[in-house]
Formats: structure tokens, sequence, C-alpha cells
């Protein structure tokens, strides 16, 4: 988003994980700067991780206003782009894959706690003891 007005002033006292993704919207880049995006629901929770063609779903929901089923789900986007089939039990390897790239952000929430809501800005994060 900064990018894309022209912004190149980033917060100094924050720890901001965004990339320029302004290129491949653009269609000047074929791919992606991620790898990844995690998707959260309610809170702090990860509901699904997508990860190149994958996307699994660790509560899984078919449709806005439908109950969540508890149970895990794994789709291939490219072969399944309306996530129809669950393709969890012959791709067991996925999990650890998708549980790797949750670890790697729940350790760098530890590192660098999440802003509250209704910091003053600039936010200046409590000393660690």
């Amino acid at each position: 988003m900064a990018a894309a007005v022209g912004a190149d002033i980033v917060p100094k006292d924050r720890a901001i994980d965004g990339v320029n993704q302004l290129p491949f919207l653009e269609g000047k880049q074929p791919h992606s700067n991620r790898e990844s995006v995690l998707a959260f629901t309610g809170g702090t929770s990860v509901r699904a991780v997508k990860w190149h063609d994958w996307k699994l779903h660790y509560a899984f929901q078919p449709e806005p206003g439908t109950p969540v089923q508890p149970n895990m789900k794994l789709f291939n986007l490219r072969a399944d782009p309306k996530e129809e089939t669950d393709v969890l039990q012959a791709n067991p390897w996925a999990l650890g894959v998708m549980n790797k790239l949750v670890a790697d952000f729940n350790a760098s929430t530890e590192r660098y706690p999440h802003v509250p809501p209704g910091a003053p800005d600039p936010y200046v994060p409590a000393q660690r003891r």
C-alpha cells in the first residue's frame, strides 16, 4: 500500500513484516513476494494457512454463516479452487509445512508483540524483563 501511494516512510517504532507487492499487483513480476498467508478470524487464532497452491483450514467453514467444522481440511487450490475436495489424507506432509509457518509467526509475535489497541503514537514497547 505504501509503495502504491508513493510513501517511503515506514514506522521505526515497531516491527513491520510487510513486503512491497506493487510490482506483482501491476503485473510487472510473475510471482508474489510472499510464499504464504495466514488467515485469522475472531482474534488472534489462525484459522487457515495458504502456501503456494495449498490451503489448510484448521477449522473449516464452507459458507459464511454456516457452522464451523472443527476438523482440518487441505485443498490444492490449483486443482480445486472452490475448495470442495479435502486432500489432507493423501498429502500429510502439508501439515508439517503449515504448522511450521504458524510456529514461525507465533515466534515473531513473541519477539515483537502486537501494538495494543489505543496505544499512543509513536508506540514505545514495554521493556522485557
